[in-house]
């Protein structure tokens, strides 16, 4: 099943350059742990209480219906406070499609109705490498893209793309498993190394 899963992290999401004058300071606590871009349309988990995307639950979920990223038995979806959409709300985010002309800037709430609707450089991605092109040239793109390398979002390393699924999906566990390592406090038994048995009792 996870084969068939497109878990693609390349200009898929929000990242921190899109937003203008940050003048809330948007701390890590409002970006998704998955795909690491701004969260959007989120979710928490009522278990170990981070934050999602919705789009990246819904495909970890595919991968491993079982638990939640963070190990939690079971994922149980909980309300995203209120102040998590207020302040997204209030952020300027750049058009997806700047880099092919588009000069709007917007709300977090009106940006996927631009993006969708309105924008006068409309775009969509490409189902082979992830990359967003121009809808026009999206046909001409697809018959040509045959990406041997792409950027991994997480580690920023280039990686085959006959490998990239198995690549993203270690690549992000073993990051998860790095923070759960670091936020474990230091004296729980769990973090505490085992001693060598020396007869004593």
């Amino acid at each position: 099943m996870a084969g068939t899963c497109k878990f693609y992290f390349v200009e898929d999401g929000i990242d921190s350059e899109r937003i203008v004058n940050d003048e809330y300071q948007v701390t890590n606590e409002f970006f998704c742990t998955i795909c690491q871009s701004l969260l959007w349309k989120p979710k928490s988990c009522g278990s170990c209480q981070h934050l999602f995307c919705d789009k990246y639950i819904q495909k970890w979920k595919r991968i491993n219906s079982t638990s939640c990223p963070f190990r939690r038995t079971p994922y149980e979806e909980k309300r995203v406070p209120p102040y998590i959409h207020s302040l997204l709300g209030r952020l300027s985010i750049r058009c997806r499609n700047s880099s092919f002309g588009c000069t709007e800037i917007l709300s977090h709430n009106s940006l996927e109705q631009h993006e969708t609707n309105e924008c006068q450089y409309p775009t969509k991605q490409c189902h082979i490498c992830g990359k967003y092109r121009l809808i026009d040239a999206i046909d001409q793109h697809q018959s040509s893209c045959n990406p041997a390398l792409i950027e991994c979002r997480i580690c920023k390393h280039l990686v085959h793309s006959e490998s990239f699924l198995q690549h993203t999906s270690e690549c992000f566990q073993a990051r998860l498993d790095d923070f759960i390592d670091r936020m474990t406090p230091i004296n729980t038994p769990a973090a505490l190394p085992l001693q060598k048995n020396n007869g004593n009792t």
